[in-house]
Formats: structure tokens, C-alpha cells, sequence
């Protein structure tokens, strides 16, 4: 999705690199969005509700670029409110 946006901003053709972006491989994405969704917990104190540190970790992990659906289903999984 970042990467759409951002060669949208060049005004570069999306579509030319339609096909090698659709090869990600998806194991590969989830892991790193974990890894960044565990770092920014691990970052956050523990006196935070946790509707605060979900929010801070949405937004930490929207702005690595993963898509908003994906990230809140991993974090409705991994933090209870």
C-alpha cells in the first residue's frame, strides 16, 4: 500500500510494477509486521491502557507502510482490551 502511494507521489506507473509488488510473499510480510507490532510493545510501559497502546502501536505500524485491516487483526489477537 506505501509502496502504491509512493510511486503514485513520483508519478511513476503503478501499474508497471503491478505484478512484482503482488509477489511479496506474504509469510514474510506478517513476520515483520510482528516484529515491528512486538518492538513498539515492548517500548510502550505497561501503565498504558490498552486502547492507548494499541493506538500508539496502529499508528507506528501504519507508518512502516502494512495495511490498517492486517495490523488491527494481529493486534485484536495479540492484545486484550
Amino acid at each position: 500500500m506505501k509502496i502504491k502511494r509512493g510511486l503514485d507521489a513520483r508519478m511513476i506507473n503503478v501499474h508497471l510494477y503491478e505484478e512484482d509488488i503482488n509477489k511479496l510473499d506474504d509469510n514474510e510480510y506478517y513476520q515483520k509486521m510482528f516484529y515491528h507490532i512486538e518492538r513498539k510493545k515492548a517500548s510502550l510501559s505497561n501503565a498504558e491502557s490498552p486502547y492507548i497502546a494499541k493506538d500508539k502501536i496502529f499508528r507506528y505500524v501504519c507508518a512502516k507502510g502494512f495495511e490498517p485491516d492486517s495490523i488491527w487483526t494481529a493486534l485484536n489477537g495479540l492484545i486484550p482490551t
